[in-house]
C-alpha cells in the first residue's frame, strides 16, 4: 500500500455546520510544494462550494520504527480502548486522547493504572515531548497535566 499525505479543507455552511474536504497526494513532497497545491486547490473548491473554506491542514505519512510488534495482540479489539484527559493551559476545556485497544494488562477495572511503566511514557510524551517537539491541543495549547485515564467501549 503506497502511503500518502493528506491535505484537509474544513468548509462551514450559513447555519455553523462544519464538513471537510480531505484531498490526498503522494507523499514525498515539500511542505512548500504542499502549501502551492494547498492554495490553488482551496481557490478551486471556494468556487464550487457555497460554504466558507475556514481552515487547512496536512498530515504527513512517516515512516514507523523498527522493533514494535508484529501483529495485534490476541482478544484485543479497538472498540475497548481507553480516555486519557489533560489539562490545557489557558483554556477551562479538557483534551483527550483515546487510544484503541488499551493493554488489559493496564487496566485495573476501568481506571488505568496510570503507575505502569509503559503508561508513564506515553504521559511524559504526551506533557514533555520527545525531542523538540510536545503535543499540545488542537488550539496549540500546552497539555500541563494528567486528569484522567479511563476504559472506554465504543461501539463499531
Amino acid at each position: 500500500m503506497a502511503q500518502v499525505d493528506l491535505i484537509s479543507f474544513s468548509l462551514a455552511d450559513d447555519d455553523g455546520n462544519v464538513a471537510s474536504v480531505p484531498i490526498f497526494i503522494p507523499t514525498g513532497s515539500t511542505l512548500a510544494a504542499i502549501q502551492t497545491f494547498a492554495n490553488s486547490m482551496a481557490a478551486a473548491i471556494d468556487g464550487v462550494s457555497a460554504a466558507k473554506i475556514q481552515s487547512a491542514s496536512v498530515m504527513k505519512a512517516l515512516t514507523l520504527p523498527g522493533g514494535m510488534k508484529g501483529s495485534p495482540l490476541g482478544d484485543h479489539y479497538v472498540n475497548h480502548g481507553a480516555n486519557i484527559g489533560y489539562d490545557a493551559a489557558d483554556t477551562v476545556y479538557r483534551h483527550t486522547v483515546r487510544i484503541p485497544a488499551i493493554k488489559l494488562t493496564l487496566l485495573t477495572g476501568e481506571n488505568v493504572n496510570v503507575a505502569d511503566p509503559l503508561f508513564v511514557t506515553f504521559d511524559t510524551g504526551m506533557t514533555g515531548g520527545f525531542g523538540a517537539d510536545v503535543p499540545c491541543d488542537r488550539y496549540g495549547n500546552d497539555l500541563t497535566s494528567l486528569l484522567s485515564a479511563i476504559a472506554t467501549f465504543r461501539s463499531s
